[in-house]
């Protein structure tokens, strides 16, 4: 074998290798918010939390409901309603970082849900049940983007702004480009593509 073909055999091992890891770890993306990825893996495992949620709140609740989460168009809403939450998070993770520094972010956050820690034997449990999350997962995947949101607000409060209208505009203004099949982008919401 030839350095030529050892170095293009090497080279094309390494482009199998890096697109088997994407698609094995789901880090492709699922949407593109003004040029910010939505993974796949994060829309897929905040799908499955909600569902899990949903599916529990209505066991028990409203056990005669319970057979309609399993339709196809109640899965496609859950979808569509977490895309567009994963596009809201990453529009005020955006805005935050345009206003403060990301370790003054970290900061800020760990002040707010740092405190969970204290209590984290006695809730871990029930959010493994609730949700299906880990502790870290449900940090990471529901308390950050709501103290986020919290803290934005808060920031958008001292300026006289409200933070609904604020994203609603911001949303309009959004270049986002949605991957996924079966959804669209259209008057600043996701909607499912008929």
């Amino acid at each position: 074998m030839t350095a030529k073909n050892t170095i293009f055999f090497l080279l094309t091992a390494a482009i199998v290798v890096g697109v088997v890891y994407f698609v094995v770890t789901k880090s492709y993306a699922a949407a593109f918010v003004n040029f910010n990825a939505i993974s796949v893996e994060s829309f897929e495992n905040d799908f499955e939390a909600a569902f899990v949620y949903y599916e529990k709140a209505l066991k028990t609740y409203n056990q005669g409901d319970a057979a309609v989460i399993e339709s196809e168009e109640v899965k496609k809403e859950i979808q569509r309603a977490v895309l567009e939450k994963l596009i809201d998070n990453s529009i005020v993770h955006r805005e935050l970082l345009a206003r403060m520094s990301k370790k003054e972010l970290e900061s800020v956050i760990e002040n707010k849900i740092g405190k969970i820690e204290e209590k984290s034997r006695e809730i871990e449990e029930g959010i493994k049940n609730l949700y299906g999350f880990s502790l870290e997962d449900f940090k990471a995947r529901v308390l950050t983007p709501m103290a986020e949101q919290e803290i934005l607000e808060g920031r958008l409060f001292l300026e006289n702004k409200n933070f609904d209208e604020w994203l609603k505009e911001e949303k309009a203004k959004a270049r986002v480009i949605i991957l996924i099949s079966g959804f669209k982008w259209e008057d600043g919401q996701v909607k499912l593509d008929e």
